[in-house]
C-alpha cells in the first residue's frame, strides 16, 4: 500500500508520497498566437465533461487561436460545462477559449484529465467574473496548484482511464439505445391506437387521409374545425398565468423554474381565456406544441385556445396531438414558416382528424396512457443507470488523477 501526504491543496487532499504538487505556469503554458488555419473550432464542437470533439456544420468567422496536436483547448465561458479538449488535429480556435501548452516534464494526457476532474472544474468555477457570462481568467488557471506523479505514471495514469472510459461509455451507449428504442415503441404505440383502435380483428377502411391512413370501418374522419372551436376571449376570474410544456400540457409558470416571469404588475386580464381541457397552440406547434391543460387560467396573446364543441374524450386527442404522424402533418402546413413561429388555428380547423366512438376514444386514451407509463417506467431506470455510469466516470478520474486510487499491476 502507498504511503499518503498531504497535498495541502483542499481540493485535492492526499496524494502519494512520490508525489510533487507545482503550480500550473511551471508545466503548462497559455497559447495567445493568433491563427489563419481555415479549420476553426468554437465551443459548440466540445462536448461538456467527457473532452470529446463534436463534428458541427456551423461556420465561425473571426481569428482564433493557433492550436498544435497535444493542447489543451478549455472553454472559459461557463467552466461549470467542463469543456476541455485535447487537441488531436492543428485548427484555429475561435472565441472563448484558454489553449495550454503541456511541457516536456508532463504528458499533456494526464493533465487533460485533471481539466476533466470534477473537483478541478469547481475550483475553476470558483473564480468566474461576469454575472450573466461567467469567464475564468487563464491567469487563474496558472496559479494552480497540481498534483504531479513522476512521468511514467502520469503515461500509466492517463492511459488507464482512456480505457476505463471507453468501457463506460460503451455501457452508456448500450443504455442510450435501449432508451431510444423505447422511445420509438412508445411512439409506435400511440400511432397504432389512436388511428387503428384497440382491436386487431376490426374490418379496416381507407380513411382517404394519407397522415392517417387505415381506420376501423365505423370511425369517421372530421374536419378539426367540426370537433372544435377557437376561444378569443381574454382574462379570467383565475389569473394564473400558464405556460406552454411539452411533457405536461400548460402549466402555471409558477411551477416552471426555467421560464422568464412576467412583471408583477402585468394585467393578466389582457391575456388569453384558458380554461380546463382547452388546447392551447404553443410556438412549438413544429415540435408537437399542441397542449392541454388541466388548469383554469389565462396564457400569452401569441398562443392560440381552442376549446371543443362536440362531445369527446379530450384526453384521446391530447394524445393524438402528440402522435408522430399528426406533428408530421402539421409541420407540413408551416413549410416555408420561419422556426418557431406557430401554426395558425385558421390552418388546423381544416385539417381532418381520426373520431373514434366516444367510448372507444376513452378506452383508447386509458390505454396509451397506461401503456406510456410503463415505458417511461423502463426510460427512467435506464436514464438513472446513465447518470450512475457518468457519475463514476467522473469519481475515477479524479480519484486516480489525485492518487487516491492505483493502477492495477495488470493494467500497468
Amino acid at each position: 500500500m502507498r504511503v499518503m501526504q498531504d497535498s495541502g491543496i483542499p481540493w485535492i487532499g492526499e496524494i502519494p508520497s512520490s508525489w510533487n504538487t507545482i503550480r500550473a505556469k511551471r508545466i503548462f503554458s497559455l497559447v495567445v498566437d493568433p491563427s489563419d488555419n481555415p479549420r476553426k473550432i468554437a465551443l459548440e464542437n466540445i462536448e461538456s465533461h467527457t473532452g470529446r470533439f463534436i463534428q458541427t456544420s456551423s461556420i465561425f468567422d473571426g481569428q482564433g487561436i493557433n492550436v498544435k496536436i497535444g493542447d489543451i483547448v478549455y472553454g472559459k465561458l461557463r467552466p461549470y460545462l467542463c469543456k476541455a479538449w485535447l487537441a488531436d488535429f492543428e485548427c484555429n480556435a475561435v472565441g472563448d477559449f484558454c489553449v495550454f501548452r503541456c511541457s516536456q516534464d508532463v504528458y499533456a494526457g494526464f493533465i487533460h484529465k485533471l481539466f476533466l476532474s470534477p473537483q478541478f472544474a469547481s475550483v475553476v468555477n470558483a473564480s468566474t467574473y461576469g454575472a450573466k457570462m461567467p469567464r475564468i481568467s487563464p491567469n487563474f488557471v496558472l496559479s494552480l496548484i497540481l498534483p504531479v506523479p513522476p512521468l511514467n505514471e502520469q503515461i500509466t495514469i492517463s492511459k488507464f482511464i482512456d480505457s476505463q472510459c471507453v468501457e463506460i461509455d460503451e455501457l452508456i451507449a448500450v443504455e442510450e439505445e435501449t432508451i431510444t428504442e423505447l422511445q420509438a415503441y412508445k411512439q409506435s404505440v400511440i400511432a397504432e391506437a389512436v388511428t387503428k383502435g384497440l382491436n386487431p380483428d376490426a374490418p379496416m377502411k381507407d380513411s382517404g387521409i394519407p397522415w392517417i391512413g387505415q381506420i376501423p370501418e365505423h370511425w369517421t374522419v372530421e374536419k378539426a374545425k367540426h370537433i372544435f372551436n377557437l376561444r378569443m376571449t381574454k382574462g379570467n376570474s383565475k389569473t394564473i398565468l400558464l405556460s406552454a410544456t411539452q411533457d405536461r400540457g400548460m402549466c402555471p409558470q409558477s411551477m416552471l423554474a426555467s421560464v422568464v416571469q412576467v412583471a408583477e404588475n402585468t394585467d393578466l386580464q389582457i391575456f388569453k381565456t384558458v380554461h380546463k381541457n382547452d388546447f392551447v397552440i404553443s410556438l412549438r406547434s413544429f415540435q408537437g406544441g399542441f397542449e392541454i391543460s388541466k388548469y383554469e387560467g389565462v396564457c400569452s396573446p401569441a398562443y392560440q385556445v381552442f376549446y371543443n364543441k362536440a362531445n369527446i374524450n379530450q384526453d384521446y386527442f391530447r394524445i393524438l396531438f402528440k402522435s408522430r404522424n399528426f406533428i408530421d402533418h402539421i409541420n407540413s402546413l408551416t413549410e416555408g414558416i420561419r422556426e418557431g413561429k406557430n401554426i395558425q388555428y385558421a390552418s388546423f380547423s381544416y385539417s381532418y382528424l381520426p373520431v373514434p366512438p366516444l367510448d372507444e376514444q376513452k378506452s383508447i386514451a386509458e390505454f396509451i396512457d397506461r401503456k406510456c407509463s410503463e415505458i417511461d417506467s423502463l426510460i427512467e431506470i435506464k436514464q438513472q443507470k446513465i447518470a450512475e455510469l457518468k457519475e463514476y466516470k467522473k469519481s475515477l478520474i479524479y480519484e486516480y488523477v489525485t492518487g487516491k486510487k492505483e493502477v492495477p499491476v495488470e493494467a500497468d
